[in-house]
């Protein structure tokens, strides 16, 4: 509605002028918090580092610069790592990104630093920053980073990159090039312009990593008991999904950097620097002497009560510093009234006056340092007043337009008597509140009525153009814009640090030490208790009023033969009154769908199971198929839905689609013998698409593996990464090759490494797995028969060249350098500039049986509906099925 809208518009204000609690101190309290922000206060020199995947963060030197140094520090990751490896479960694409976008979150609220990340899809490893930029566009990536470099308005940029990663990885290069170009071009105000882009900022000098300078990280916090270098390895080990549980075991105590440009001290050789901040004036009292001089003496002011607040420390009796760290926000607040906002007019309130002209020069910097100065001053008397403010409901989840009571609960741990003046919520349906004097020791609550919460759906995700999301508007918050509502705030999303994204907000407005603070506390949150994880706080979202999903978003089915499939939508209600629907499919030519009811009547927060019969004759290709909803009390159609992905460490992260299914009708035959026994890896997630394309498909537990009956399995399939993953596979593989040479196939996929070290392998293969592997980074890279004659390629499905069109995010990893002479060889395939290579696939005869080691991407291709690799797939299956006892068979139900 126009008055929910109105109302976040409101809190985004309030969020663009509130003195906000930075959530890297938001979990410390007191002493501890106090500890930090205290000497922290007159720092104001940032830093940008600069990568292309979240955990390429450098944990080591943001620790030490956040932690140690105090320095402003930001992380900007060119990609979420939407192309990599999952060792938590089966999500790939969007939801592995929004799995490391949580994980990167968490390892910044450990070593304090912000997080920014681009727009850029990841499209796995590519051969150099040409072939990204086949994928990727130069000029928005550009724009994005000099639209954060602008908001952030880093003294020095640092490009986590190397040599040694530019050979190996494109992306590497790519995020290096463009975080020198943003160096060099945010000052620019012709490229780019002040309104699409920000006041321009130009920072003072430029990093990556290489051997000029080391920094020494490993220093020591006397309170914390920690050296930054343990903060930083418990950092890293929140990257859990990349196998970087073990990272508190890591310790790194020095990192290297170069300089590579330079405005302020470039007559400095490079190797003569003895510190990053070399040629750069970090104190206050050099920002006094070019500040304007309306502001130079309460710059100075500012300065000497922090002083005083440092002396004047108590760790166990953190009042003692409440009237210093209160004079000293009352005067970072005069400043910030004497100094225009100098940042893009949409996310802020200052009039147009204040922007454009006076954003040159000193006052730039100034409004940069301003504040820096009043979030820390804020943090750090709320912290030294010992208040506690958490807003929570009683569900997690809020329907479009319905109504949610909130609690927000104030405590005063502190020394002294505060009052709390006022209390607002985003989305609350009307407003009236009574100020309350809280007493040292004692609580309050405030109470609310919300309509309304915005959806928690990323800004990011959704559409996608040239493997980059299209989408960038967002809220002052972060949270994507649904309704263009003339006058409502929107930003570059890239702009907004990822930690302030959130579906609701609280700002309460304290009284204390004399003054009035505005305090940003959200989002609302539920408290839930599990006993394996203990009390957790999940943030409230908003969802739609009914969402329609169907159980898989991918269904494989054999083309031009006759389909009956039973499907299953799932309607669930999320709205506190009883809602009728009407439905209605969108079946391609030639399938129908049997027992759609034409209308379905839910009770509140009703969820409700559907079985489809799905029937008819599919032509070869990816066809797209859905149910709309109509809601008949009124509203815009319902054709979405979401799936929670869900794990212990990480909060609910929700995943809008569609409510549609992509048909996978392949032209494939299948043996009438063939049954496979499947033994994965966390992340593959290939097996259920073979069984309702209709081969009898199990899946075998490596622990198991000397019980299981391999005798009613044709065909045996070790999964990517497979070897690498369970231990035990290795110790049982012996009774794997017996099954073979008894008659069987064996089908390993590749990512194994360990197989070629340890072997496990009937007979020797190379693979260069760490400097240097052999790779096919092209998805689109020619790829040339050289046995034409081979089984493998001939039954019981001929490939030809339409099997190697549409594939994705490359076609083979580490593949072996070298094989043994008993493995024969069939195709021929490798990167522009690369070296030949036959080794995608080899075979082998085994006593009776077959043996297939294939590297290509299988396992990426299958579960994203490429044809051609499930046709190439069941010839690897077939491979030692003689074609005679083996002959089709016809589509079962699935």
């Amino acid at each position: 509605s126009r008055r929910l809208m109105s109302s976040l518009r409101t809190a985004a204000l309030c969020i663009a002028m509130v003195v906000a609690a930075h959530p890297s101190h938001a979990q410390r309290r007191g002493g501890a918090a106090l500890h930090e922000l205290v000497p922290a206060l007159t720092v104001t020199t940032r830093v940008l580092i600069v990568g292309a995947h979240p955990d390429d963060d450098d944990a080591a030197l943001i620790a030490w610069l956040a932690r140690g140094q105090h320095v402003e520090t930001a992380y900007f990751s060119l990609t979420r790592g939407e192309a990599s490896q999952n060792l938590l479960g089966a999500e790939g694409g969007e939801s592995i990104g929004a799995i490391r976008t949580q994980e990167t979150l968490a390892a910044r609220r450990i070593d304090g630093a912000r997080q920014y990340f681009g727009r850029a899809y990841d499209v796995g490893v590519v051969r150099n920053a040409a072939d990204a930029w086949k994928r990727w566009d130069h000029d928005t990536l550009l724009a994005d980073m000099v639209r954060v470099v602008r908001s952030f308005r880093p003294h020095i940029v640092i490009a986590v990159s190397n040599d040694v990663l530019d050979a190996l990885d494109g992306r590497h290069r790519v995020a290096a090039l463009l975080a020198r170009e943003a160096y060099a071009l945010a000052g620019d105000t012709v490229v780019f312009p002040v309104g699409s882009h920000g006041v321009p900022w130009t920072p003072l000098k430029f990093y990556r990593h290489g051997t000029a300078l080391m920094i020494d990280v490993e220093g020591y916090d006397a309170v914390a008991g920690r050296t930054y270098a343990e903060i930083a390895a418990d950092s890293r080990a929140q990257h859990r999904s990349q196998g970087f549980a073990n990272g508190g075991l890591r310790r790194v105590d020095r990192v290297s950097v170069e300089r590579l440009a330079s405005r302020v001290n470039d007559s400095v050789p490079a190797t003569d620097e003895r510190s990053l901040f070399d040629g750069i004036d970090t104190t206050v009292a050099g920002l006094a002497s070019r500040a304007p001089p309306v502001v130079a003496p309460l710059l100075r002011a500012f300065a000497a009560y922090a002083d005083s607040a440092g002396h004047a420390l108590d760790l166990e009796r953190p009042q003692s510093v409440v009237r210093h760290l209160g004079r000293a926000l009352q005067i970072a607040l005069s400043m910030r009234a004497a100094a225009p906002w100098c940042k893009r007019p949409a996310i802020d309130a200052s009039p147009p006056a204040a922007q454009g002209g006076s954003c040159r020069g000193a006052w730039i910097e100034v409004d940069a340092a301003i504040d820096v100065m009043r979030r820390r001053a804020a943090d750090a008397l709320v912290a030294a007043a010992g208040l506690s403010v958490v807003a929570t409901a009683d569900r997690e989840l809020l329907a479009r337009g319905e109504m949610l009571a909130v609690n927000i609960d104030v405590s005063n741990n502190g020394a002294d008597s505060v009052s709390l003046v006022d209390v607002r919520v985003s989305g609350e349906m009307s407003h009236r509140f009574e100020g309350i004097t809280l007493a040292p020791g004692r609580s309050a609550r405030a109470s609310r009525v919300v309509i309304g919460l915005a959806t928690a759906r990323a800004w990011w995700t959704g559409q996608r153009e040239k493997d980059m999301f299209s989408s960038d508007d967002a809220q002052v918050d972060g949270m994507m814009v649904d309704d263009k509502i003339p006058g409502f705030l929107a930003v570059p999303g890239v702009a907004v640090p990822e930690e302030l994204r959130r579906t609701s907000d609280v700002v309460v407005w304290i009284r204390i030490a004399n003054m009035t603070l505005p305090l940003s506390v959200g989002p609302v949150v539920v408290r839930s208790a599990d006993a394996a994880t203990g009390v957790q706080d999940r943030p409230v979202g908003g969802v739609p009023v009914v969402t329609l999903a169907f159980e898989r978003p991918l269904e494989w089915i054999q083309a031009n033969k006759p389909l009956d499939r039973v499907l299953h939508l799932i309607v669930t209600s999320f709205s506190d009154t009883t809602r009728t629907l009407s439905l209605e499919d969108r079946s391609p030519p030639g399938v129908r769908l049997d027992s759609l009811p034409s209308s379905i009547t839910l009770a509140p927060h009703e969820q409700v199971d559907v079985f489809l019969r799905l029937r008819g004759m599919a032509k070869p290709g990816r066809h797209s198929f859905g149910v709309i909803g109509t809601d008949r009390a009124g509203g815009p159609p319902l054709a979405a839905g979401f799936r929670t992905v869900q794990y212990p460490q990480l909060p609910p992260i929700r995943m809008y689609h569609s409510s549609g299914v992509w048909l996978a009708a392949v032209d494939v035959e299948l043996p009438r013998t063939l049954r496979v026994g499947y033994i994965a890896a966390p992340g593959d997630a290939v097996a259920p698409h073979l069984w309702r394309l209709g081969i009898p498909t199990s899946m075998i537990d490596p622990d198991a593996l000397p019980t299981v009956n391999l005798t009613q399995f044709s065909t045996i399939v070790i999964g990517a990464r497979a070897y690498e993953a369970n231990r035990s596979l290795i110790v049982h593989n012996a009774r794997l090759l017996d099954f073979v040479r008894k008659g069987g196939t064996m089908v390993v996929q590749g990512g194994q490494p360990a197989a070629a070290t340890m072997g496990v392998l009937p007979y020797p293969v190379t693979i260069n797995a760490h400097m240097n592997p052999d790779r096919v980074t092209d998805a689109a890279a020619p790829v040339q028969v050289t046995n034409p004659n081979s089984r493998l390629l001939t039954w019981p499905n001929r490939i030809v060249d339409d099997d190697w069109k549409g594939w994705n995010a490359g076609r083979a990893d580490y593949m072996p350098s070298s094989v043994d002479a008993h493995y024969a060889t069939l195709l021929e395939m490798h990167d522009a500039g690369q070296e030949e290579n036959r080794n995608a696939i080899v075979v082998t005869a085994l006593g009776k049986g077959a043996f297939v080691y294939t590297s290509l991407s299988l396992h990426r291709q299958i579960p994203n509906g490429v044809l051609g690799s499930m046709r190439l797939f069941v010839n690897l299956l077939s491979a030692g099925i003689a074609p005679a006892s083996g002959s089709v068979r016809s589509p079962s139900r699935h």
